[in-house]
């Protein structure tokens, strides 16, 4: 059975290279943090969304997409002297 009682990790942090892949890595990560910390400080206006006034609304395309039934005019039916022969077919 083991006789070794302490657990045997894969990664060796004595060797040269794995030390220096780890230095960088910590590096980049602190880096990234950063330029992240400094850009929401310097820039804020890209993570929040600020009210559009009136004017601006009106400049915009917009489209409407849902009129209520009230608002829009229902055609009145057609009274069966209105009618084609082939409507009345139906």
């Amino acid at each position: 059975m083991l006789e070794e009682t302490r657990p045997r990790l894969l990664v060796h942090w004595e060797q040269e290279d794995v030390r220096a892949r780890a230095r960088e890595s910590g590096l980049a990560a602190l880096v990234l943090h950063l330029a992240l910390v400094i850009m929401v400080l310097i820039s804020p206006r890209f993570f929040y969304a600020t009210p559009l006034s009136a004017a601006e609304l009106a400049e915009r395309d917009v489209t409407v997409l849902y009129l209520p039934s009230d608002v829009v005019p229902v055609p009145e039916p057609k009274t069966p002297s209105d009618l084609t022969p082939e409507e009345r077919r139906r």
